[in-house]
């Protein structure tokens, strides 16, 4: 007996070994750690330089500088939306089917990107005093806003690339373009300490010059990638191609029109309480800690794009189910133990980045409460580009904002800083509930039955 519980016991672990050799050995599962170990290394190098910001210019300037942030990257979702949806979804199904098809799409791609940033920096530029007076200082702020022109032009070209790297699955090229931005702009943020030039043009010229160094070496891997799968430009435009502005950026254009624009007014809201651009400062700190939560599911979703749409071109429904369900079920989880982490060591996280950061602790705690409930839809972002719901996509970021604008202006003024966490819940759990029954929805039109999953 004791010789049979020891053989079905050696049995057991030869299985789980088998299983963890097979699991080592999966593309999908390689994808996943290139895209996981870049996303942890941008976060930890971009967390890095904040605290070095907030350390060495304090909570107000560190509150000025993620809100022009904040609006470069609207600005860049209204000039091309769903870049990175585009890119990955065109690619990585026309290079299954037609090599020739998908290298005049990425030629036609490509123009499209390169009128969108030239669109975007200029009128960046060109209205940067407009978009200032949001936040009542319209003449100092926009001269400093009309600066992030060319990080925005960059920003956009680069964002290209890399988005064409996930799409033929080059996770591993894709990981060192993502590193090198990080890296650069952390020692240009420690070299331009002493620099006479003003704070904010400093750091926004280090900015210019790690998305530049980033550009380069995307350009390269990308092209490389073309090579490989023998994908090269071709610009013939054809009018089958003004298809994805009708599916992807229309829609897009709905949602960014919606979503960036409500960040920034309810963000500006939080500059008027008594605490002004150092409360914003504070409340950045804790957003930058919650994204060690909201990554992780969106990089599930990054990494299993591709594979959506290579199942729904085969047809296999089964296996399409099969993997959002696991996507979800690992996004929820994963997002639960690292929401204990970051609260466990949150007040000591929040204190490097300076005086005055730990009061901002509860902030924090709400936040991750916000990055749960969020996580599922996170991580199965991707079945809208797959059934071609993008417009659903596009309602349900646009109710899910006029939620948020309606509810922040009333629970900041009543629960102060709090109020603007509390409307975020609100709308994230609205977003959630209509991403799962479109999920549920689309796959129960596509004719799978329940008791066919294993």
């Amino acid at each position: 007996m004791k010789y049979k519980s020891e053989k079905s016991l050696f049995c057991s672990w030869t299985k789980v070994f088998e299983i963890i050799r097979k699991l080592v050995q999966a593309k999908l599962f390689n994808n996943f750690i290139y895209s996981f170990g870049s996303t942890v290394g941008v976060r930890l190098l971009s967390l890095a330089a904040n605290i070095l910001i907030a350390n060495t210019y304090g909570k107000e300037t560190f509150g000025q500088w993620s809100i022009f942030l904040g609006i470069t990257m609207a600005v860049m979702q209204l000039a091309i939306p769903n870049l990175a949806s585009i890119v990955v979804c065109q690619i990585a199904q026309l290079r299954e089917k037609d090599l020739k098809e998908c290298s005049e799409m990425l030629g036609f791609l490509s123009l499209l990107v390169l009128s969108a940033s030239i669109f975007a920096s200029g009128s960046n530029f060109f209205f940067a005093d407009e978009i200032a007076q949001i936040f009542g200082d319209g003449e100092n702020l926009g001269s400093t806003l009309r600066w992030f022109s060319l990080p925005l032009f960059l920003l956009i070209i680069t964002s290209f690339f890399r988005s064409s790297m996930i799409a033929l699955e080059g996770f591993k090229h894709s990981c060192i373009a993502d590193l090198t931005q990080p890296i650069v702009f952390l020692m240009c943020v420690y070299l331009f300490d002493s620099s006479e030039i003003e704070v904010l043009k400093s750091l926004i010229l280090g900015f210019s010059l790690s998305l530049f160094v980033c550009l380069i070496i995307s350009v390269w891997m990308s092209n490389r990638l073309f090579r490989k799968y023998k994908i090269a430009y071709s610009f013939r435009v054809k009018k089958s191609h003004f298809s994805v502005l009708w599916y992807f950026c229309m829609p897009g254009l709905f949602a960014a029109s919606a979503r960036g624009p409500v960040d920034i007014y309810t963000k500006s809201r939080l500059t008027r309480l008594d605490s002004g651009w150092g409360g914003l400062g504070g409340v950045q700190a804790a957003l930058n800690l919650y994204m060690f939560v909201a990554f992780i599911p969106m990089i599930i979703c990054r990494v299993t794009e591709p594979k959506l749409n290579r199942l729904k071109i085969g047809g296999d429904y089964q296996g399409l189910k099969r993997l959002l369900i696991k996507s979800g079920g690992a996004a929820l989880l994963i997002a639960i133990g690292m929401s204990f982490f970051v609260g466990l060591f949150g007040k000591w996280m929040l204190g490097l980045y300076g005086e005055g950061f730990v009061q901002y602790y509860p902030v924090l705690l709400l936040l991750l409460i916000v990055g749960c409930v969020e996580s599922i839809d996170n991580a199965i972002q991707g079945i809208y580009a797959v059934f071609s719901k993008m417009w659903i996509k596009t309602g349900n970021l646009v109710v899910s904002s006029l939620i948020f604008l309606l509810l922040a202006p009333c629970l900041i003024r009543n629960f102060d800083i709090s109020g603007y966490v509390y409307a975020l819940l609100v709308a994230r759990l609205f977003s959630t509930a209509v991403t799962i029954s479109i999920t549920f929805l689309a796959l129960k039109n596509s004719n799978i039955k329940d008791d066919e999953f294993e």
